[in-house]
């Protein structure tokens, strides 16, 4: 019983696949990433996460992240090393970003691993302002909806909440009215939330500042904040 599952969700897994990459063909041969999670989070689950982009200096062409996708068991921010920087150099899972990630996920009662995490634009760029965006977003967003479809989460949780960011675009998409906001503890930084129909059903949006510099586990009250609005 438990082969045939294996199988049955191995040829859904393709023909996802198969799908996705008719979608996005004019970006498969750019540098870039499709999921930061394995394949094993692309189930049921109540959070989904979104950065806006890779960065990094990485070349791998985005169309073999997606045919690799179907045997991929490992998570970018637990498993790889981001660490071989000019300044610092850092274990594997152990980079700034890869730690508040994990250190967020684990403190609003989650496990990392079992969190489905992509970012919403899957082309590689340094900076915000090189991301294409929001033409690579309305691009990726079709695959987005694909996956959004098998996870259905209850909520989002993305990473940036300026013009430029997954909350903004998602805000916009769906025409989500903000519904509360929250000091971020950093600076005027702060914390967003906005709610309303997303792909067909209720959902709620979360957006604090981008991980890769803000240590939102040293601030109790916006976990807090995060965990009420998940339940």
């Amino acid at each position: 019983m438990k082969r045939n599952a294996a199988l049955i969700k191995k040829m859904t897994t393709q023909k996802l696949i198969d799908k996705i990459t008719k979608q996005i063909d004019q970006i498969l041969n750019e540098s870039g990433l499709i999921v930061f999670s394995s394949v094993d989070t692309l189930v049921k689950g109540d959070i989904y996460t979104l950065g806006l982009n890779p960065g990094g200096e990485a070349k791998i062409p985005i169309i073999k992240t997606i045919l690799e996708f179907p045997s991929r068991h490992h998570n970018a921010y637990i498993d790889e090393n981001w660490g071989n920087r000019k300044k610092a150099k850092y274990p594997v899972g152990g980079h700034p970003l890869q730690r508040n990630f994990t250190g967020l996920i684990r403190a609003i009662g989650y496990e990392p691993d079992k969190v489905f995490s992509s970012n919403l634009i899957f082309t590689r760029s340094r900076g915000q302002n090189n991301s294409h965006y929001p033409d690579n977003a309305n691009l990726c967003w079709t695959v987005h909806k694909e996956f959004i479809n098998i996870v259905d989460p209850n909520c989002f949780i993305v990473f940036g909440n300026s013009n430029i960011s997954p909350y903004q675009f998602i805000k916009d998409k769906y025409s989500l009215k903000t519904n509360d906001s929250i000091s971020s503890g950093h600076g005027n930084w702060k914390c967003f939330s906005a709610s309303g129909i997303i792909e067909g059903r209720e959902r709620i949006l979360i957006g604090i500042p981008h991980l890769s510099r803000y240590y939102v586990t040293r601030h109790d009250n916006v976990i807090k904040w995060i965990t009420s609005k998940i339940k």
